[in-house]
């Protein structure tokens, strides 16, 4: 990695680390080495059991990770489910002496307010068309019988996940959160309290765009991290709602938390 900063990527709820896969050569071309991390169930662990115990999930993560997360620079990246538990490892990984230098949640709560509406509990039928209101999930993958039935326990593990999940650490680290203007699973007020369990610099950017600004702003979160990392930590806690132009396109993968 030529001592390069790695900046580790989780994808939402459903989503695998293929979503990332339109990022690698723009990482590499603002010189971050980009690792998407793979969630049990899904992709190269699509015959893994799915987690539904967030502490489970981010302790066999940090068994894993743990080794090049010490050896140089690093950042979480997280979207959604993604954000949640790129949280909860970050205090894990504290625990353990682990520093971990930036921190971006995007389109993700702090509190469990939005979690509360049961769609682990939903039925097929009725998961598909909650789905089918995000345009993340194109509509010739809802028609797709087989593969949604194949998809449909992850899917809803990982709501369960996020349902039973409630962050109560601190974080110390320089945290960026990322809130989309039309989006009605993390609004930006939501968002915005994770400032109440950061110790460390804060920003907020707020995107013009609902919960999946992921596609129009690859290119501005990847200019922000790289400038991250070049930058001297801030000395004093910063916070901005910024919205910012699209650079490049990105994409977004299957359903949404």
């Amino acid at each position: 990695m030529n001592g390069r900063p790695r900046l580790f990527c989780l994808p939402h709820a459903g989503g695998s680390a293929a979503l990332f896969r339109p990022w690698m050569r723009a990482a590499q071309a603002r010189g971050i080495v980009l690792c998407p991390v793979e969630l049990p169930g899904r992709g190269t662990w699509r015959d893994a059991a799915p987690r539904r115990d967030m502490r489970a999930l981010v302790t066999a993560m940090a068994d894993d990770l743990a080794p090049t997360l010490a050896s140089g620079r690093c950042a979480l990246f997280g979207h959604s489910l993604g954000g949640l538990v790129c949280a909860f490892l970050a205090d894990e990984l504290k625990h353990r002496g682990i520093a971990v230098d930036r921190l971006y949640l995007s389109a993700i709560a702090l509190d469990r307010g939005w979690r509360d509406r049961g769609w682990s509990a939903l039925d097929d039928a009725a998961l598909c068309g909650l789905l089918a209101l995000s345009d993340a999930t194109p509509p010739e993958i809802l028609a797709n019988a087989e593969f949604m039935s194949r998809a449909m326990p992850t899917i809803r593990a990982d709501l369960a996940l996020a349902e039973q999940s409630s962050f109560g650490g601190t974080l110390d680290m320089s945290v960026t959160v990322m809130s989309g203007t039309h989006d009605d699973v993390a609004p930006f007020a939501r968002v915005a309290e994770w400032q109440r369990v950061c110790s460390g610099p804060f920003r907020h950017i707020e995107y013009p765009e609902g919960h999946h600004f992921l596609r129009q702003r690859l290119g501005d979160i990847l200019s922000r991290v790289a400038a991250d990392f070049a930058a001297a930590p801030p000395a004093a806690p910063e916070s901005s709602t910024t919205p910012s132009p699209a650079m490049s396109p990105g994409v977004d993968g299957l359903p949404t938390s």
